[in-house]
């Protein structure tokens, strides 16, 4: 990084590996939500109070969000290659630059997954 603090270099990767790795985790997730192998559970996956009513509804729910995991995902990779080229390549540009674009990215992938975790508990 030209012209750029170590320590904003070293806090840019660790940003840049966190988000890569959150993005796998919800890879993960959502494809184990989308293939039906997400077991009931109160720790992980969408938890709405239709959810809990039956095995059947969990994993209706689980179905219908998975694909907005899976987004989520991709989101978390697109900011972590954000983070990579605007902060490692061109360190000229503030990293309030990547981070609000990032937070913006991440909210509405988040609104969209709530969103259709509301509507399949108003189908249910």
């Amino acid at each position: 990084m030209k012209g750029a603090p170590v320590a904003d270099s070293v806090a840019v990767l660790i940003l840049i590996a966190v988000l890569v790795v959150a993005a796998l985790f919800f890879f993960v997730l959502g494809r184990k939500m989308a293939s039906g192998k997400l077991r009931p559970n109160s720790f992980v996956g969408i938890r709405v109070p239709s959810a809990f009513r039956s095995d059947g509804d969990w994993y209706s729910v689980q179905f219908a969000c998975a694909r907005y995991v899976v987004l989520l995902s991709f989101v978390l990779c697109d900011s972590a290659l954000l983070f990579f080229v605007l902060g490692v390549i061109i360190a000229d540009v503030p990293l309030a630059v990547p981070s609000v674009i990032s937070a913006i990215q991440v909210a509405v992938a988040i609104v969209l997954l709530g969103r259709c975790a509301v509507k399949d508990e108003k189908r249910n």
